[in-house]
C-alpha cells in the first residue's frame, strides 16, 4: 500500500510537473508572438452579458489594429459605433447620440486588457496570474484546437476580476477573450477570419470630429501627468 501511494504521488507530481511546463510554453509562444506581430485585423463578434439583469446584448464588426497603440473598432450592428485609437488620443463616437468621448490611450487602457495587449501594451506575465481553465475541455485535451487560458489580476482592479482567454494551438493566436468584472458581468469578443499579414492604412487610426458633436472629455485618472 505505501509503495503504491509513493507511485500515485510520483506520478501526480509528474503530472503537474507537465502541465506546468505546458502553461510556460504556450505564454512565452502567445507574448513572443504578439511581440512579433505588428497588424491584426479581423472580425468580431462581442457578447455583453449583466449579471443583475440577466440580459446579454450581441454586437458585430470589424477590428484593425497597428502598433503600437493604433487601433480602429468599428461596430456594425445592432448600432454604429466607432473606437480610433491613434496611440495618444483615443475616441469613442456614437452617430445616434451626436457624442464622442476623448480620452488619452494611456487611460482608456491603463489596466493590462488583451485589448491594450494586441495593441503592443505590457506582458501578461508582469500582469496577471495564469492558469489553465478547468473547462471546457482540461489543459492538455490534444484534440482541441484551442487552449483554455484563465488570467487573473496580479493587483486589485476595480473593473476587472478575471480574463478568459482562448489561444489557438496552431499559431499562439487570440480567438477569445471574456472580461468578467468583480459583479459578474462578462463582454465576450470572438474574433474570425483574422489576418496578421496584411499593413492597415495609417488614415485608419485618425478619427476628425464632425460638426455638431458634443465633445466629452472624461477626467484624467490620478498619476497621469502627460
Amino acid at each position: 500500500m505505501l509503495g503504491a501511494a509513493v507511485l500515485l504521488a510520483t506520478g501526480l507530481f509528474a503530472s503537474a510537473e507537465a502541465q506546468l511546463r505546458a502553461l510556460d510554453a504556450l505564454v512565452d509562444g502567445v507574448q513572443d508572438r504578439y511581440q512579433k506581430t505588428h497588424f491584426f485585423q479581423a472580425r468580431f463578434q462581442q457578447t455583453s452579458a449583466l449579471a443583475s439583469l440577466d440580459e446579454k446584448q450581441e454586437s458585430r464588426g470589424r477590428v484593425f489594429i497597428r502598433k503600437p497603440g493604433m487601433m480602429r473598432w468599428v461596430y456594425e450592428s445592432p448600432e454604429i459605433q466607432l473606437l480610433v485609437s491613434d496611440g495618444l488620443n483615443y475616441w469613442v463616437y456614437t452617430p445616434r447620440q451626436k457624442q464622442v468621448i476623448l480620452t488619452r490611450f494611456g487611460d482608456a487602457f491603463r489596466s493590462k486588457t488583451p485589448l491594450a495587449f494586441l495593441a503592443g501594451n505590457g506582458k501578461i506575465r508582469d500582469e496577471f496570474n495564469i492558469r489553465f481553465a478547468k473547462k471546457p475541455s482540461g489543459a492538455l485535451d490534444e484534440s482541441s484546437v484551442v487552449h483554455h487560458l484563465v488570467l487573473i489580476p496580479k493587483t486589485t482592479h476595480p473593473g476587472l476580476k478575471e480574463i478568459l482567454l482562448e489561444v489557438r494551438r496552431e499559431d499562439f493566436l487570440i480567438v477569445r477573450s471574456a472580461l468578467i468584472d468583480p459583479f459578474g458581468n462578462v463582454t465576450d469578443i470572438r474574433f474570425e477570419e483574422i489576418r496578421v499579414d496584411k499593413i492597415p492604412p495609417l488614415e485608419l487610426f485618425t478619427f476628425k470630429i464632425p460638426p455638431g458633436v458634443e465633445i466629452l472629455r472624461p477626467p484624467r485618472l490620478p498619476g497621469k501627468t502627460k
